[in-house]
């Protein structure tokens, strides 16, 4: 991630996910911390969210 566009675009892709609470990008640090609702949402369907935005899970 390299900029505010990527932080809006990661945001708005796993806001549309069921279970979601809270998204937390930190551009500088290439990290995304998540609130969510286990029972909603599994991880499987947050990588996937953010690999078809076009950012690598390491």
């Amino acid at each position: 991630m390299k900029s505010t566009q990527c932080e809006h675009n990661v945001k708005s892709a796993l806001g549309e996910l069921e279970g979601i609470r809270k998204v937390e990008v930190d551009v500088p640090g290439k990290t995304v911390a998540i609130s969510l609702d286990p029972s909603a949402v599994t991880v499987n369907q947050i990588v996937n969210v953010i690999q078809n935005q076009g950012y690598r899970i390491n």
